[in-house]
C-alpha cells in the first residue's frame, strides 16, 4: 500500500510538470505569425491528408498521398482528427515528444520506486530530464547570434521519433528486467512505429535487437534454473520482434511511403545534402551537444559515463564484465554504428542522430544516474535533486515570460531556442503575392533565393491550400537547390514572375565573380545578375520591396529573356550546367512557348516542310506548321522533337493547353503529354505567333503508331477546340498524325 502511494505521488508530480510545460508551449505557439517552414509544412500537410483519407475511408491513400512524408506522425499529433491551425500544429509537434519522453522515463523509473527516497530521486530526475534542450527549439532565429548552427525547429519530427525510440527502449528494458512479455512485445510494436515516423526508424529497430540481446545476457547470468525455459521464452520474444520488424518493413516498402520512386528521390537528396554539409566529425559534434543535451546536463552525463567506464574496467581487471560495463560496450557499438551511417550516408544533419542519442540516454544514462543518486548520502542526494530541478524551473519560467537580454542569455546557456513571433514582414509579402495570384486567377512563378526568411514567404501558399482544401496551390516555386538535380534551370528561370531574395545573400555577393565550377556557385551568380540588372533601370526587373527579404518583379518579359540569354552567354559554367539546360540536345532553348515574329516563321518554313497543313482550331488559334526533328542543333539524345507553330486568332486565355496522345496501332493511348499554351501563365494577345517544342523519348516513340493532339481548357468539362482537319477523330477535337 505504501509503495502504491509513492507511485501515485510520482505520477501526479510528473503530470503537474507536463501541464506547466504545456501551458508555456501553448503561450509561445499562439504568438507565432509564420507558418512552419519547409519539412514541417510537409508534416502539417500530411496530417491533413491522412485524416482526409481516413474520413473518406480510403486506407491506401494514407500512404500514397504525399508519399515522401510518412503517416505515423499524423496519428500521434492528431489522434482525434485534423485541426486546421498552424498554431495548434506547432504546439502539438513540440509538446507530443515531451509527453512521450515522460512516458519513457516513467516506464524505466516507476518499477524501481520502493520508498520515499526512490520517489524523490525519480521525480526530480524525470522532471529535470523533461527540460532537455532537444525539445525546445522553436522558430529558427532571425538573429544569427542566437543561432546554434543546427537545423532544428518546431514542426520537425526527428524529436518525435527520438522520443518514440526512447519509449521503445524503456518498454524493452523494463519488460526484460521484470519478465513482462507484454512490455517486450509492445516495445517491438513501438519500435516498428518509428519507421512510420521517418525511414531511419528501420535503424532504430535494428538497434533494439543488440540491446535486447545484451539485456538477455545480463538476465541469463542472473536467472535461476531452469535455463531451458528461459532460452525458449526469449527466443520466442526475439522471433516476435523479427516478425514485427519484417511486417513493418514489408508494409513500408510495399506502400507508397517507401516506393522505389520515393527511395530514389531520397538517395539523390542525401547526396546533395552530403555535398553541402561535409564537415569534420569534431566540428559536427561540437555543434551538436549544446542544443541537444545542454551545458547543465553535460557534467551529469559525463559522471554517469565515467561510472560506466569505471565499472567496465574494474570488472575486466577481475577477468569478467559487469552488467553496467556490458551495457556501456553495447551502447558504444550502437552509437558508433549510427555515427558511421550518419557520416557516410545520412548527410550529417544533426537531427538525424536524435533517436540514437535518446536510445543511449534512456538505456545507459537514466538507470545509471538513478542508481547513483540513490547511493549518495542524504545531504549530497538532496543537492543532486535540487540540481535536477533547476532546468525544469528555468524552462517553465522562460516559456511564460517575455524574452529579454537576461532571459536570452539563460536560454543560450541551457541550449534552448524559444524564439517566436518572427517573420511578420515575410508573411506580409507572402500574403500580398497570394492576393496577386488570386487577382490574376493563375499560378504565379516565384524564384526563391535564401533559407528561412524566404521560406516563410513560400509557405503562405501551402498553409492556404491546406486550410482551404478546395483551393489549389497558387505559387509555383523554384530554387537553385531542388534536392533532386540542383543548379539553375533556364526553363524555370525564364518563366519567373517574381524573385524573393534574402538580404544576406544580396550583401554577400561580390561584384566580380569567378567561373561557376559548382552548382553552389550559381546561386551567387544569379543574385548578382538580378541585383546588377535591376540597377540598370531598363524596367525588365523592378524592385518591389526592399528589406530582410527583397521582392523583385519581372516587369518586361521580352527584355528579361534577352538579358538572361546574354547573361548565360557571357559566363563560364560547369559542364553540368549545359547538361541541365540543353535536355541533351546541345541547345539552350527550353521546350515550351517562345514568341516569334512573322519573319522568323517565314524563314523557318522556307527551310523545312510541315508534316501537316494549316489547321484552324475553333477560330481561336491556328496551327501554321508541325515540324519534326528540324532544330538547327546537334541532336545528342534519341527520340523525336516536335515543334508546333501557332498563331492566336483571338485573345487566348491563360488556361488553354495542348494535349499530345501517343497511340498504338489500334489508336489506344499509351502515353500522354500535356503542356500549357503559355507556360508563363499570361494571356496571349491576338495575332501572336509562337512555337512550342516537345521532345518524345525513344522508349515511347518505338511503341507509337499515331500521334494525336488537340487544344482544350483543363476543367471538369474539358472544353475542346474543334479543328477543321479531316484526319481527326473525337468530332474533330483530336488531330491524327500517322507515325509509321
Amino acid at each position: 500500500m505504501i509503495r502504491k502511494k509513492y507511485f501515485f505521488v510520482y505520477l501526479i508530480a510528473v503530470v503537474i510538470c507536463l501541464l506547466a510545460i504545456a501551458i508555456g508551449i501553448n503561450n509561445k505557439a499562439y504568438k507565432a505569425v509564420a507558418p512552419p517552414i519547409y519539412d514541417p509544412i510537409g508534416y502539417y500537410a500530411k496530417s491533413h491528408s491522412v485524416w482526409d483519407s481516413i474520413n473518406k475511408r480510403k486506407a491506401l491513400e494514407v500512404f500514397t498521398t504525399i508519399p515522401s512524408r510518412p503517416p505515423g506522425t499524423a496519428l500521434i499529433l492528431y489522434p482525434f482528427g485534423f485541426v486546421p491551425s498552424i498554431q495548434s500544429f506547432l504546439f502539438r509537434s513540440t509538446f507530443a515528444p515531451v509527453c512521450i519522453w515522460a512516458l519513457a522515463l516513467m516506464v524505466i523509473i516507476l518499477p524501481n520506486i520502493r520508498n520515499l527516497k526512490d520517489m524523490l530521486v525519480g521525480t526530480a530526475l524525470t522532471a529535470g530530464l523533461l527540460a532537455l534542450p532537444i525539445f525546445y527549439h522553436f522558430e529558427f532565429p532571425i538573429d544569427p547570434k542566437r543561432s546554434f548552427s543546427i537545423s532544428i525547429q518546431w514542426g520537425l519530427v526527428d524529436v518525435l521519433q527520438a522520443s518514440m525510440a526512447a519509449l521503445a527502449l524503456g518498454l524493452l528494458y523494463t519488460g526484460v528486467k521484470k519478465n513482462l512479455n507484454s512490455l517486450v512485445v509492445l516495445a517491438w510494436v513501438v519500435g516498428a512505429y518509428t519507421l512510420f515516423i521517418k525511414p531511419s526508424g528501420i535503424l532504430v529497430l535494428g538497434s533494439l535487437f543488440p540491446i535486447y540481446f545484451t539485456e538477455g545476457m545480463i538476465l541469463w547470468r542472473q536467472a535461476a534454473p531452469p535455463k531451458k525455459r528461459f532460452l525458449i521464452r526469449h527466443l520466442a520474444l526475439f522471433g516476435v520482434g523479427i516478425g514485427i520488424t519484417v511486417a513493418s518493413i514489408w508494409l513500408a516498402f510495399s506502400s507508397g511511403y517507401l516506393s522505389k520512386e520515393v527511395i530514389e528521390t531520397a538517395k539523390i537528396g542525401q547526396k546533395v545534402l552530403i555535398q553541402i554539409s561535409n564537415q569534420s566529425l569534431w566540428t559536427q559534434m561540437d555543434v551538436l551537444w549544446k542544443p541537444v543535451i545542454g551545458h547543465w546536463w553535460i557534467p551529469v552525463i559525463a559522471v554517469t559515463l565515467l561510472i560506466s567506464i569505471g565499472s567496465l574496467m574494474s570488472s575486466l581487471f577481475r577477468l569478467g564484465i559487469s552488467d553496467l560495463g556490458l551495457r556501456f560496450v553495447s551502447s558504444l557499438l550502437v552509437f558508433s554504428s549510427a555515427l558511421y551511417w550518419w557520416m557516410t550516408m545520412a548527410g550529417q544533419e544533426h537531427r538525424y542522430l536524435f533517436p540514437f542519442i535518446m536510445l543511449i540516454m534512456s538505456w545507459l544514462i537514466v538507470p545509471t544516474l538513478f542508481e547513483w543518486m540513490i547511493s549518495l548520502g542524504s545531504r549530497v542526494r538532496y543537492m543532486a535533486i535540487a540540481y535536477c530541478l533547476v532546468p525544469l524551473i528555468c524552462i517553465i519560467t522562460l516559456l511564460n515570460i517575455q524574452q529579454g537580454k537576461v532571459s536570452s542569455g539563460i536560454e543560450r546557456f541551457f541550449g534552448f531556442n524559444l524564439d517566436t513571433g518572427q517573420y511578420s514582414g515575410e508573411v506580409k509579402i507572402g500574403r500580398s503575392l497570394l492576393q496577386e495570384a488570386l487577382k490574376s486567377d493563375r499560378q504565379i512563378t516565384i524564384y526563391s533565393i535564401g533559407n528561412f526568411r524566404v521560406g516563410a514567404v513560400e509557405m503562405i501558399d501551402w498553409v492556404n491550400s491546406i486550410e482551404n482544401p478546395l483551393e489549389p496551390h497558387h505559387f509555383n516555386t523554384y530554387r537553385v537547390n531542388d534536392w533532386i538535380h540542383p543548379g539553375i534551370k533556364m526553363k524555370q528561370l525564364l518563366s519567373c514572375d517574381y524573385f524573393i531574395i534574402e538580404k544576406s545573400y544580396l550583401d554577400q555577393v561580390p561584384s566580380a565573380q569567378k567561373d561557376a565550377k559548382r552548382w553552389q556557385d550559381e546561386e551567387s551568380f544569379l543574385v548578382n545578375f538580378i541585383k546588377s540588372f535591376t540597377q540598370q533601370n531598363n524596367f525588365a526587373i523592378r524592385l518591389i520591396q526592399d528589406g530582410p527579404v527583397s521582392l523583385y518583379k519581372v516587369q518586361n518579359r521580352e527584355k528579361y529573356v534577352a538579358a538572361c540569354n546574354d547573361w548565360v552567354a557571357n559566363h563560364k559554367w560547369s559542364d553540368d550546367f549545359w547538361g541541365r539546360n540543353s535536355y541533351d540536345r546541345g541547345d539552350f532553348e527550353m521546350p515550351g512557348l517562345k514568341v516569334i515574329n512573322p519573319k522568323v516563321v517565314d524563314d523557318l518554313l522556307s527551310k523545312t516542310t510541315s508534316v501537316l497543313p494549316v489547321i484552324d482550331f475553333g477560330h481561336k488559334l491556328t496551327l501554321l506548321a508541325l515540324l519534326r526533328n528540324t532544330n538547327n542543333y546537334s541532336v545528342k539524345s534519341s527520340g523525336d522533337l516536335i515543334t508546333f507553330l501557332f498563331r492566336a486568332d483571338q485573345e487566348i486565355p491563360i488556361k488553354y493547353a495542348i494535349f499530345i496522345h501517343l497511340m498504338d496501332k489500334d489508336k489506344k493511348v499509351i502515353f500522354q503529354h500535356d503542356f500549357q499554351i503559355d507556360p508563363d501563365g499570361g494571356i496571349i494577345s491576338q495575332g501572336t505567333l509562337w512555337k512550342s517544342v516537345v521532345q518524345i523519348p525513344e522508349n515511347e516513340l518505338s511503341q507509337t503508331f499515331f500521334i494525336g493532339f488537340g487544344a482544350y481548357i483543363p476543367s471538369k468539362e474539358e472544353a475542346f477546340l474543334q479543328s477543321n482537319y479531316k484526319q481527326s477523330d473525337w468530332n474533330g477535337n483530336r488531330v491524327i498524325l500517322p507515325l509509321k
